[in-house]
């Protein structure tokens, strides 16, 4: 997701956040239905977050990292010091 804010990039963003809402909701609504009490809400947000993970890579680019990395730290942090 943070590849998508850097980038500029509004509808994935747009999509993730939608339908990690949408599946938050219907599973918080049909675990509480079905008598679960509070617990409904904690997983309905593990339901969310899991949905963010598997959209956000799923909608990722060929281009953009996979993992995070520390390449070409040494050269940004030499031109802030400048």
């Amino acid at each position: 997701m943070a590849y998508f804010r850097r980038e500029l990039h509004y509808r994935p963003i747009f999509i993730v956040g939608i339908v990690s809402t949408i599946v938050s909701a219907v599973t918080a609504i049909s675990l509480a239905l079905l008598d679960y009490g509070y617990m409904s809400l904690a997983w309905a947000s593990v339901a969310g977050v899991f949905t963010t993970v598997i959209l956000a890579n799923a909608l990722r680019p060929a281009a953009a990292p996979l993992l995070p990395s520390l390449g070409g730290f040494a050269r940004r942090s030499r031109s802030a010091r400048r």
